[in-house]
């Protein structure tokens, strides 16, 4: 499934590299992580990671402001 998610506080590429790691480390594969859309976009085979990689987003000082599922 793939996953979309909107995230405040991203401000260099480290950021991006921080974020596509915690997905990463969690069973996803990064499509994109944008600094300019403020967003994440990725495929996981499973729903129930989703929380964990919101909660480790977060624990590193970025605010997920939404999350939608597609397909």
């Amino acid at each position: 499934m793939r996953y979309i998610l909107n995230i405040e506080g991203m401000s260099c590429m480290g950021c991006v590299r921080t974020v596509s790691k915690i997905i990463e480390k969690h069973g996803g594969r990064v499509d994109v992580v944008s600094l300019e859309e403020k967003r994440a976009v990725f495929d996981i085979d499973t729903s129930e990671k989703i929380d964990d990689i919101v909660k480790e987003i977060e624990s590193k000082g970025y605010r997920v402001t939404g999350i939608k599922g597609e397909g």
